[in-house]
């Protein structure tokens, strides 16, 4: 019987050889497990890159048998949302090809920009072979490459991007007083980007 962790660590293993072979000699930096961060912290990517602009989180799945499970890409969302990048599943069967499973919405994002709304199509999943992937991957990576600000957050048009927006508070009795004051932005939480 195989240890659960030593599969995962294989496939791992098996995902950053062909990272490795498809896009690190291309784009010249390498990839590797990120066995630092995921033991330190829940919530990191299993591969990372040198190059900090590559643009996506890779959770990966080793099992025996089964099917792809929504709990696999809530990881990737996690890891997504501490690094900044897109998540991805990738994930294989015993004697099975690997599988890469993405947003639908970030799927459309990567090609339309960021200036495009697609997070509403985010629960909807595709899955494309891990050779279609890593080609999506050397595409994508290469315009980011050219233009780092591709997928930067913008700064929020309602509060331009300093998170508040100006209230007045008017006297619900009609007593003639007014405040003016700051609050959050609704629109981007406060945050100032969008």
């Amino acid at each position: 019987m195989v240890n659960s962790n030593r599969k995962g660590g294989a496939g791992e293993r098996e995902l950053v050889t062909e990272a490795n072979i498809h896009l690190g000699a291309q784009h010249n930096t390498e990839f590797h497990r990120n066995t630092y961060n995921q033991r330190r912290e829940a919530g990191h990517s299993d591969l990372i890159c040198d190059d900090p602009r590559f643009p996506f989180a890779i959770e990966s799945k080793r099992e025996k048998s089964g099917s792809f499970k929504q709990k696999w890409m809530d990881q990737a969302v996690e890891a997504g949302k501490k690094s900044q990048k897109f998540p991805v599943v990738a994930y294989r069967f015993d004697r099975k090809q690997w599988r890469v499973v993405m947003r639908l919405g970030d799927l459309m994002k990567m090609y339309q920009g960021n200036d495009a709304d697609f997070n509403d199509l985010n629960a909807d999943l595709v899955t494309v072979s891990l050779p279609t992937f890593l080609k999506i991957a050397d595409e994508i990576f290469s315009d980011v490459k050219r233009d780092p600000q591709r997928f930067a957050p913008r700064k929020c048009d309602k509060c331009d991007g300093s998170g508040e927006i100006e209230k007045l508070l008017q006297d619900p009795s009609g007593f003639p007083f007014e405040i003016d004051f700051m609050a959050p932005c609704e629109t981007c939480g406060g945050v100032g980007l969008c």
